[in-house]
């Protein structure tokens, strides 16, 4: 009540606008409604935006843009420069460039060997500093810890059999379903090794420019149906960003550890959030045994 008077004072309504307004809210005709549409909504001056794949929607979108031409942006507003996506090589396909990109960080050999991972991280986002240890072993372990100036906020674990959120809000455990499906799979190292094995569906579009760098854009469909875009860089191979409906990671500053280029950055940006990830340290094959997996 004091914000319909507050209203009625700022605007300077008469003092009955809210108690008649059902009373002239009903009485609106629908030719009122076209009249007024008529005034007001000019088709000229209309923006119509569109949320989605643009492989599937552009061209349909044409018939209802008065320049003709379609304008695209990224997830966070941002105008796409080239919004084409050329033609791959003759014969490439998306086993080509997942293959190529395996060969880029070190070859199967190399990543066959890895029985364990240690990480060691610093986050960055809105001015605030947490540190991150992740740790996987095979053949499905994973762990993770999230802290900030000495005090735990978060622990991920996963063992094959459970998977396990710890924070400050409880504990949630997960035996089966999505969410269980989806540790499982982050459990799992260097999963390009065997996406034929976990049943990923991969197709190659053709070659987008991410950043200044021409890049082969990979549709990539889980076992679960969730879709998303991996990017590979058309001169060495590596992947330079990932692309999801809630979120966008770019990898860049790759570095050598243990004969596997890694990347030592990454960000991730979803909405207004922005996350940028330093790798501090990595240890590859320190001997971590499946005990150590245990969140106390």
């Amino acid at each position: 009540m004091a914000r319909f008077a507050l209203n009625i004072e700022r605007y300077g309504l008469p003092e009955d606008y809210y108690a008649t307004y059902l009373e002239r809210l009903n009485a609106v005709t629908i030719q009122d409604v076209q009249e007024m549409a008529a005034k007001y909504l000019k088709p000229e001056n209309a923006v119509i935006v569109v949320a989605g794949n643009r492989d599937e929607v552009a061209e349909s979108l044409i018939p209802f843009s008065a320049s003709g031409e379609v304008e695209f942006f990224d997830a966070f507003g941002r105008p796409i420069e080239d919004a084409g996506l050329l033609p791959a090589p003759e014969g490439y396909t998306a086993e080509t460039v997942i293959n190529n990109y395996i060969e880029a960080i070190g070859g199967r050999a190399n990543l066959k060997a890895v029985e364990d991972i240690k990480t060691e991280m610093t986050a960055s986002t809105m001015g605030m500093e947490l540190q991150v240890e992740s740790y996987q072993k095979k053949p499905h372990y994973y762990m993770s810890k999230m802290q900030m100036g000495g005090m735990t906020l978060q622990q991920q674990l996963f063992d094959g059999d459970k998977a396990l959120i710890v924070s400050q809000m409880g504990t949630q455990e997960f035996t089966e379903g999505e969410m269980f499906e989806m540790f499982k799979l982050q459990s799992v190292m260097n999963i390009e090794l065997y996406y034929d094995d976990y049943g990923f569906e991969t197709e190659l579009l053709g070659i987008e420019t991410i950043n200044g760098v021409p890049a082969y854009k990979v549709k990539m469909i889980s076992p679960a149906g969730a879709q998303s875009f991996d990017y590979f860089s058309t001169e060495t191979g590596l992947k330079i960003k990932s692309l999801t409906d809630e979120s966008s990671t770019t990898y860049s500053d790759y570095q050598e550890v243990g004969g596997i280029l890694m990347p030592h950055k990454t960000i991730q940006e979803a909405g207004p959030q922005r996350v940028e990830m330093r790798v501090d340290n990595v240890e590859i094959n320190s001997g971590l045994e499946s005990s150590f997996f245990v969140i106390e």
